[in-house]
């Protein structure tokens, strides 16, 4: 079972608008959410696991300098702008006029570290076997939510919770502009859930946007939860946002597949730097056996009806895995997708569709909604 934590940061930085006690539109019922095959469509994803947590840190190999930065598992996407930061802060002390730098990889960490560096007017070069939106980060649902990773010590305690400052601080920038897709969300915890036992996390209330009710603000509900103002980072949305803006800084992404990092320094220059965040590739390309794959699976209905009277953009989890459902409106037509989510499969390496996983997934949410709607008494 995973140990879930809710993101330190959210309690102190987050400049979202506060919960209010607005009535939020009922989620899709049983008319909607069929858990028949061809009633959804069923996206399957690798996340790129790390026993010990994620790596950020330079060597040397073959006199040429390296910098890894993969491993974060189900956050790769919430954390990349920090782990960025950290990994550009381990050598941009050996910056100059002449610095060129090749990262491998062009998901969201590889795309992060490459267009911080244009920004810095360093010539950086991408390489990578497969672009979006055949990249898990293509697939990925990214919440800034509770997530599954602890720290040993304090010095490992306060790099996290920089790295996690650092990241909210760049998403929380983008906000305004539409075009990257990072949007603020209401996060639902009713209070059956597993979650309920880490809320004292947000503590003190009154210092914090999350807010318990004795009964959730969503039409038709009738058990109570904790509501906490969070943000979606669509990445159907930030990631082409990421290549576009690459593309404009003239920084190259180029298709080509590295098999192993000790050959690949010895064909180029020595000067040039090079950025490892292959994610779940470093296990072969680093020859990290660390490295593991958690299996995620979305059940997308797609083409569904939203309604334009209450608000609708929202998350809800509940379960003990737990289990997760998001909406993504697509137009001014209030038509969008109901996105259910919550497998976390550690070792699971297959991307074959495999029903049993949203067949747990819907089937959960099913049981989840007529709980939760249960007349009091």
């Amino acid at each position: 079972m995973r140990s879930f934590v809710f993101l330190l940061a959210v309690v102190l930085f987050m400049p979202a608008a506060q919960a209010t006690d607005k009535l939020y539109a009922s989620p899709p019922d049983q008319s909607i959410v069929k858990n028949e095959v061809g009633k959804y469509r069923h996206i399957v994803g690798l996340r790129p696991g790390r026993e010990g947590g994620f790596r950020i840190e330079a060597e040397t190999l073959s006199s040429q300098t390296v910098v890894h930065n993969y491993g974060h598992g189900g956050y790769g996407v919430t954390l990349s702008p920090g782990s960025a930061i950290e990994a550009i802060s381990l050598v941009e002390d050996t910056f100059n006029d002449n610095t060129k730098v090749i990262v491998i990889g062009a998901g969201v960490n590889g795309l992060t570290i490459a267009y911080m560096l244009a920004q810095r007017n360093i010539e950086v070069e991408v390489l990578t076997k497969d672009t979006y939106p055949d990249i898990v980060s293509g697939v990925a649902a990214a919440l800034w939510n509770p997530y599954d990773i602890s720290a040993s010590d304090e010095k490992s305690s306060q790099r996290l919770f920089k790295i996690q400052a650092d990241s909210l601080d760049w998403f929380s920038g983008l906000v305004s502009e539409e075009a990257w897709g990072i949007r603020p969300v209401e996060l639902f915890v009713p209070t059956n859930s597993l979650l309920v036992s880490e809320v004292h996390f947000f503590l003190p209330f009154e210092q914090t946007p999350v807010k318990w009710h004795k009964t959730l603000p969503i039409e038709g509900f009738t058990i109570g939860g904790y509501q906490a103002s969070t943000f979606f980072i669509d990445t159907s949305m930030y990631v082409p946002r990421l290549m576009a803006a690459l593309k404009d800084m003239q920084v190259p992404i180029t298709k080509k597949e590295v098999e192993s990092l000790s050959e690949f320094v010895k064909s180029i220059d020595e000067d040039v730097i090079v950025f490892n965040a292959s994610g779940l590739g470093a296990k072969w390309l680093a020859a990290d056996d660390a490295v593991y794959p958690i299996r995620g699976d979305l059940c997308v209905f797609d083409e569904q009806k939203i309604s334009a009277d209450l608000k609708n953009d929202y998350v809800l989890m509940w379960g003990e895995r737990p289990d997760y459902m998001f909406t993504r409106v697509s137009n001014e037509q209030h038509t969008g997708q109901f996105i259910f989510g919550g497998v976390y499969e550690a070792g699971d390496g297959s991307t074959v569709i495999k029903t049993k996983y949203c067949d747990r997934t819907l089937n959960s949410y099913l049981e989840f909604i007529k709980m939760a709607s249960k007349p009091k008494g």
